[in-house]
């Protein structure tokens, strides 16, 4: 009884900071808010492209509260615009925002986990970065804050409005010890998924990036991959789903991150970059024609270079790549300590029979530093034990009652 009582002052609280943050017309529906309906304009080259509107609102999501749109971009654009990259970190990751952002040069969606006293120390970050820092970051990156019901901020936290005005003589609050985090004292999982869902949902744009937040794209690449759907129609007339994939790369410590494929190819050659994951498990990341990709000359325009299927050789594949909100979400039921938390969605879309079509002149780098080892298999071994299992029983199942089953696919 006395937890429904908080839980009901907690919410009633969330919407009062809601109403401080953002004058916004609500309905309410089983103690939330619902998410603001969207507009019926279309345009004609995108299939169902519908412009969202961009408000603040908060809805419970199974088991956490989430803060849709908490901190908003000053830019705002229809959905036959530009692409939205869609990502997800706690505060101690919010570091990347800049590099990320600046490189992109687009919409970014941002979904921050912020239990109990990290909320805090995250809403500093991000008035940090939007005050202080490069000023794309308030022009372009929208950012959204959640949290578990069992683990709220403290009332005097919540209850104050977001302001995004800081000190930029002070440190950067996110720079300091991970340990010290509320979360991990707490020995919290990271909800990786529910993030990387929140991220997308709330996406303007047609085409979205479902990315991580450590991985940095070529310069303008919203722009130039746009220019590429408009020459070739064929790739978005199809009857087949498909999502467009970067090949994704990791490079030492002591690099800087490559603007173009020539200055890849060259890393390539003196072994300060490799593909990504080569040490921990490389068929996840296996570039199709990898050989043939990494030989071929740069060209100004991006084009795509082979297609294939999550099959066969792939059959483990968790690429990245850019899609729309058709594709399955992730399962929020997963989380990053149990590792796997991608791989039930590339099941689901070998089910449904997706293409993957490979970007040239187009890649991914993560930040710099390459793993050698994985800290899950080493800090979290009964928790990826325990997912591979429940992947294995619950999901495979319940995926295969939804779409069907297919001998190919693999999980």
């Amino acid at each position: 009884m006395r937890y429904k009582i908080c839980l009901l002052w907690a919410t009633l609280l969330c919407l009062i900071i809601l109403f401080y943050i953002n004058a916004t017309n609500v309905v309410f529906v089983n103690n939330s808010v619902l998410k603001p309906t969207a507009t019926s304009e279309k345009f004609d080259s995108f299939e169902d492209c519908t412009s969202e509107p961009v408000e603040s609102y908060f809805q419970l999501r199974g088991n956490y509260m989430v803060f849709y749109n908490y901190a908003q971009a000053y830019a705002t654009f229809k959905c036959h615009e530009t692409i939205t990259y869609t990502t997800h970190a706690d505060y101690t990751f919010l570091g990347n925002v800049e590099t990320l952002v600046d490189r992109w040069n687009g919409p970014v969606s941002i979904a921050v986990y912020a239990p109990g006293d990290d909320f805090v120390i995250a809403l500093k970050s991000i008035a940090y970065l939007r005050d202080c820092r490069n000023p794309k970051i308030k022009k372009f990156v929208t950012f959204h804050i959640f949290f578990d019901t069992d683990h709220y901020p403290a009332e005097e936290n919540i209850a104050k409005p977001f302001n995004d005005q800081y000190d930029c003589d002070l440190e950067a609050p996110y720079i300091g010890n991970k340990s010290e985090s509320y979360r991990i004292k707490n020995k919290l999982l990271y909800p990786i998924n529910v993030a990387r869902n929140v991220a997308r949902v709330t996406a303007q744009t047609y085409y979205i990036f479902p990315s991580d937040i450590e991985l940095y794209t070529v310069r303008n690449f919203p722009e130039r991959f746009l220019q590429m759907i408009r020459e070739n129609p064929q790739y978005e007339n199809r009857t087949r789903p498909a999502v467009f994939v970067l090949p994704i790369f990791e490079i030492t410590a002591d690099s800087n991150v490559p603007d173009t494929k020539t200055e890849l190819q060259k890393m390539i050659k003196k072994k300060t970059a490799i593909t990504f994951h080569a040490k921990l498990c490389p068929a996840c990341h296996r570039i199709p024609q990898y050989t043939k990709w990494i030989a071929t000359k740069e060209s100004e325009d991006l084009y795509v270079f082979t297609s294939t299927s999550r099959t066969g050789s792939h059959k483990h594949w968790e690429p990245f790549y850019v899609g729309t909100q058709k594709e399955p979400l992730f399962d929020e039921r997963l989380s990053w300590e149990g590792q796997s938390n991608k791989i039930t969605q590339g099941y689901a879309m070998c089910l449904l029979n997706y293409e993957y079509m490979v970007l040239d002149n187009a890649f991914l780098i993560h930040k710099p530093g390459i793993k050698k080892y994985k800290e899950q298999l080493s800090k979290y071994g009964k928790v990826v034990s325990k997912a591979n299992a429940f992947i294995k029983k619950v999901i495979k199942p319940q995926l295969q009652k939804l779409y069907g089953d297919r001998k190919d696919c693999f999980l």
